[in-house]
Formats: structure tokens, sequence, C-alpha cells
């Protein structure tokens, strides 16, 4: 096989290159947006509910993180780097490995969830952890394209959808707690994101 010629090998690298400078421009601006709608939603959102709202939404933060750090098997990661990445038996495989995770994931929290009420002392949590959790599962849906896109350094498209999602977890949030003054409003709202996320992933 002949090699690429010097011009063509440069035009790949400048290409990389403009995208990857593009990319982080719009990661960075996408972040900076992203801190100004939750700074603007807190203040909001602070007016709206109750502070003990904002604890018990706390705890359920603290564990959903947890659980995604323990049970991450990398699948997104995996899509980026792996060779066969663009490979659609490669996607559909990962797509179903995340979607079993998440399913798994969600029934065996969620009927641990009045023990970890009990150990908190708050038993409010039992009834909002198997809900709030529905997020993993509700993530896990979505399609692999998004990886994809951090793997062709076509990012604006993956920034939109983020910021979408998060002006319809403000919304939604914002107009529960308006109506219900709960920490519902909150939980609601993440099931929300996710399904945002979920939805555009498959469709645009």
């Amino acid at each position: 096989t002949e090699a690429a010629p010097a011009p063509a090998i440069a035009s790949v690298a400048r290409s990389l290159r403009e995208r990857a400078t593009r990319g982080t421009i719009l990661t960075l601006g996408g972040q900076l947006a992203g801190q100004l709608l939750r700074m603007v939603s807190n203040l909001v959102l602070s007016r709206l509910l109750f502070p003990e709202a904002f604890g018990l939404m706390a705890l359920v933060s603290l564990v959903l993180i947890a659980i995604e750090q323990i049970i991450n098997f990398g699948t997104h990661s995996t899509v980026i780097r792996h060779e066969r990445g663009d490979d659609p038996t490669f996607l559909d495989t990962a797509w179903t490995i995340q979607v079993g995770r998440g399913l798994i994931v969600w029934v065996g929290v969620s009927a641990l969830s009045p023990l970890i009420a009990s150990f908190y002392k708050e038993p409010q949590l039992a009834s909002l952890l198997p809900v709030a959790l529905l997020s993993l599962v509700l993530g896990s849906l979505g399609s692999m394209k998004m990886a994809l896109l951090y793997r062709r350094l076509e990012l604006g498209r993956r920034v939109a959808i983020e910021l979408i999602a998060q002006v319809a977890t403000i919304a939604t949030a914002i107009a529960l707690a308006l109506i219900f003054h709960s920490v519902w409003a909150l939980v609601v709202g993440g099931l929300v994101n996710q399904a945002t996320r979920s939805l555009l992933s498959h469709t645009w």
C-alpha cells in the first residue's frame, strides 16, 4: 500500500486540530452556560422550597454518584477509544450492556432503599430513591451516538443536547416547586434531564 502524500496527511492533521480547538471552545462555553443556568435555578428554587428539600436531594445525589462510580463499565469511553468504535454491531453490544446494567442496578438499589433510609435516619429516602434511581435507567437508554460525537470530535451537538436537557430540567423543577413546594420537584427534574438527553441522542 502506498503511503499517503504529505499534503494529505497535513490536511488531515489540520482538520483534527481545528475540530479539537472548536470542540474545546464549545465545551468550555457549554460548561460556563451550564454553571450560569444552575446558579439562576438555585436562586429561584431556594425561594420556593424548604431547606430540608435540598438536604434530602443532596443525600439522593450522593447515593447516585456513589453507585455510578461503583458500576461504571466505561461503555462510552470504550466506544470512543476502541478500533471498532464505529462498528454497528459493537455499538449495539455496548448499548445492550449499558441498558442491562441500568435495569439491574435500579432493581437492586431500590430493594435496598429502606436500609439506606434507615442508615441516614431519613424515612423519605425509602420512597425518593427508587424514583430518583430511574434516572440510571433513562440515562442508560441513551444512544451510543453520544459517544461517537466525542470520538469524531463533533462536540457542538453534544453540548447543545446537554444545555437543552438542563433547561428542561430547570423549567420542570421550578414549575413543580411553584405548585407543590416539595422535594419531588427536584427528583422529577432529574428524571426529565436524563429522559431529554436520551431522547435527543436518538432523534437529533
